[in-house]
């Protein structure tokens, strides 16, 4: 298993789908698959996951206002994931 940084992604809108219908937002690197996230969370957190989908990111070209110069805001890798059962996580609600 590769490893990787899984951050969860709190928004109005994520914090709304994991209350009401149990999809919790996570946000990855580019190279992770969907099998991989499987693995991780079972491997971690001991969660059995049922569902996996997944958005691209791409980079975006940023300017810093001040200065003009030019940045590269990294792209990542989205995943919504439903799991099987109750999930508790501390970061939502």
């Amino acid at each position: 298993m590769k490893i990787f940084k899984v951050e969860p992604v709190v928004t109005e809108k994520t914090t709304l789908l994991a209350k009401e219908h149990g999809i919790y937002t996570f946000k990855a690197p580019v190279y992770v698959t969907k099998e991989e996230i499987r693995q991780y969370f079972k491997k971690v957190f001991g969660y059995d996951v049922v569902k996996v989908r997944t958005v691209h990111i791409p980079s975006k070209v940023k300017r810093n206002l001040l200065t003009k110069k030019r940045y590269i805001k990294r792209g990542y890798k989205k995943f919504y994931i439903e799991f099987a059962g109750k999930v508790k996580f501390k970061s939502f609600a």
